[in-house]
């Protein structure tokens, strides 16, 4: 059955109120999340919080009635007509900027956006008309004249309802506000940016250390959500990775997200624009995280020949005081350190095997799987877990190098003895073959008899950093004689054997006020 939020004296996120006066920041608390859609048009009801759902998106047809734009004040929209009047282009100008705005949130989030292109005009704002496919959207723009003061102390510029209503307003009468082209008319995204995020359940929020779109007072030195309204928005419903598979997102090893192949001295990062600081640039979307205890994160990749790899995995985000408005609440914030997280590494070639774990720091800490063997062609997964049930933004780096090669160790087997003597010898003078061409000359010849002569004796496990050349002692000197005597017979003269020191690096790896929320405008340095 259809759920309906009730009408409650008007649960307005807040009159949710932008204000472009200049006030001090409050010290506050963490995000504030409101609400959260439980039925969409082609959802229908939703999962839990932390699940990505389908949102539609329209805009009203001019003539479309807004009820209680103040208390008993009904008026048309007229939001078309003055997008029109502002932008030269018409539709074909405006209606990208509009879309940005939702593909903004979008690309931070676990949030599928789809606009509507039907809207049948019916009262904005009202319960018996929720989002229909084919019909209106689940959120719905429109615009009239609020109070068109955008050049006083205190004036609203848009306003917006919690979900499941989400309907957006505009000041209409605001066109010197709207109609400011500069950064690609930044003044309009960051006003729908803003009441986009109460429609999806955020409320104000300030800080005096750190940026925040849901700020009750609108800025223009940055553009769109940053790190405290993403990790709003996926708390509420999830990151992008979680709209895969169908919304089943990446939390088995079945559907691991696939990063593709790692070759030695390659990196594979993910979430590394969380790792920047306070500032997240528009066009900035790695942004990965753990949102309670339940939610897990799988990543697969395959090697690229044999190689050993390091996973390392680093929870990112300011620290910061905050003041939640609806709650009058205020705490710090310490967004690296909301939850413990842990890793594992598997091998998952054939039947899965788990090969690695780290959890062994506190809360806030690094935690990492340094040198763990890469068979080649081999496939694996990592797995992003933690114990908290709030969002943790982490960053997460796949470092492979080559295997560390023991000189002289012509097959491999991480010593260097008899058997790679042996090999030497049947392929000596060799271009093609090339196993035992220790010295990368391209030919099997002098030099690496010499390489497997000053090793002999080593394996990789003992191996020190810097190896001197010893002279030959007399176990190596027994087993050439054993093994080169009798083919010596034929070929003394070339003088494979004269004893010649060389040096070698064998390296082993060490490795709210009612329902509605208003926007308002004032005089601002802004």
């Amino acid at each position: 059955m259809r759920r309906l939020c009730r009408f409650n004296t008007r649960r307005l996120a807040g009159w949710a109120v932008l204000l472009l006066a200049v006030a001090a920041a409050t010290p506050a608390w963490a995000y504030d999340n409101a609400d959260r859609w439980q039925f969409t048009a082609l959802d229908g009801a939703v999962a839990p919080t932390g699940q990505p759902i389908t949102l539609t998106w329209s805009i009203v047809p001019d003539g479309t009635l807004i009820p209680n734009v103040f208390p008993g004040t009904n008026r048309n929209s007229n939001l078309r007509a003055t997008l029109d009047t502002l932008f030269p282009g018409g539709e074909s100008e405006w209606f990208p900027v509009i879309a940005s705005t939702f593909e903004r949130w979008e690309s931070i989030s676990g949030i599928d956006f789809v606009y509507e292109a039907a809207d049948d005009g019916e009262e904005h704002h009202f319960e018996d008309n929720p989002g229909v496919a084919g019909v209106r959207g689940d959120v719905r723009l429109g615009g009239t004249l609020i109070d068109g003061t955008s050049g006083t102390f205190l004036g609203s510029v848009g306003y917006s309802y919690w979900p499941d209503y989400g309907e957006v307003v505009l000041d209409t009468a605001d066109t010197g506000y709207y109609g400011d082209e500069a950064s690609n008319h930044l003044k309009l995204r960051h006003t729908l940016m803003h009441e986009i995020g109460h429609a999806l359940g955020l409320g104000h929020v300030s800080s005096a250390a750190t940026d925040i779109l849901m700020e009750s007072f609108p800025q223009s030195h940055f553009d769109g959500p940053q790190i405290d309204d993403i990790r709003a928005v996926q708390y509420l419903y999830g990151d992008a990775l979680e709209r895969s598979h169908g919304g089943a997102g990446n939390n088995s090893l079945a559907n691991a997200t696939p990063l593709g192949a790692l070759a030695a001295g390659e990196t594979i990062s993910l979430g590394a624009d969380a790792d920047s600081g306070f500032a997240v640039d528009f066009d900035e979307s790695d942004f990965v995280s753990i949102a309670r205890a339940s939610d897990l994160d799988y990543f697969a990749f395959t090697a690229d020949g044999g190689s050993l790899v390091d996973v390392v995995l680093t929870p990112v985000g300011p620290t910061y005081i905050q003041f939640v408005q609806r709650t009058s609440r205020t705490n710090q914030v310490v967004a690296s350190a909301v939850s413990d997280l842990s890793l594992e590494l598997w091998d998952v070639t054939g039947t899965p095997e788990l090969l690695a774990t780290a959890d062994a720091t506190a809360a806030g800490s690094v935690e990492s799987i340094l040198g763990a063997e890469l068979a080649a062609g081999g496939e694996y997964a990592v797995r992003v877990a933690g114990d908290g049930n709030d969002v943790q933004l982490y960053r997460l780096d796949l470092v492979a190098v080559a295997a560390p090669v023991l000189a002289g160790d012509y097959n491999g087997n991480g010593v260097v003895d008899a058997a790679d003597f042996t090999l030497w010898r049947d392929t000596l003078g060799e271009t093609d073959n090339l196993a035992a061409d220790g010295d990368l000359s391209g030919e099997v010849d002098q030099g690496d008899y010499d390489l497997w002569a000053a090793n002999f004796g080593m394996t990789l496990d003992a191996a020190p950093a810097h190896l001197a050349a010893p002279e030959p002692n007399a176990t190596l000197m027994g087993v050439i004689a054993v093994f080169t005597t009798p083919w010596l017979r034929g070929r003394s003269k070339r003088g494979w054997f004269a004893t010649h020191a060389a040096s070698r690096t064998a390296q082993p790896r060490n490795s709210s006020h009612g329902d509605r929320n208003i926007l308002f405008l004032g005089n601002s340095p802004y």
